[in-house]
């Protein structure tokens, strides 16, 4: 298998697997998300917003449609150097690609506004080192929950 195909198995594997569409049940990612970011989705939740409506494009696009090609390519060479758990890299990278836009999402008021927002993000000037400081973030949650290896089974965190 080349290394492409074992990107694509990989989190296509990661979504099947740990996708629960059971309602009130947290998905690994919507824990991710919550945790790389608790006061905007606090604050969203009143908004309906939901991890889901924008993490899925985000995950299965590998974050594509949100950067310039040239920053595609730097973020898919570090996708293929952490080829072991490469789903579980691109969740904290999308962690903290969202977490990079907190504040303007803090600012957004409405459900249609978030969506907008979320969908065109102001990255058509981003360089390689927005990129280096997107991936430095993701690799600092990696390391930080890699002592909490049940962060991505989907349980509920009591707190």
């Amino acid at each position: 298998m080349n290394e492409q195909s074992m990107v694509v198995n990989d989190n296509k594997g990661f979504w099947k697997k740990n996708s629960h569409n059971v309602p009130g049940r947290p998905s690994p990612k919507k824990s991710v998300f919550s945790s790389a970011s608790s006061t905007s989705s606090q604050s969203n939740a009143n908004s309906s917003f939901q991890a889901f409506q924008f993490s899925f494009r985000w995950m299965n696009n590998l974050l594509t449609r949100e950067v310039p090609l040239r920053c595609s390519i730097r973020l898919w060479d570090t996708y293929l150097a952490e080829s072991d758990d490469f789903a579980a890299f691109q969740l904290y990278v999308c962690a903290a690609f969202l977490l990079h836009w907190r504040q303007k999402l803090l600012r957004e008021r409405d459900f249609q506004g978030l969506m907008l927002m979320l969908q065109n993000l102001p990255t058509s000037n981003w360089s390689d080192h927005d990129i280096g400081v997107l991936v430095a973030e993701a690799y600092r949650f990696k390391v930080a929950f890699a002592d909490a290896p049940n962060h991505l089974s989907g349980s509920k965190i009591k707190r």
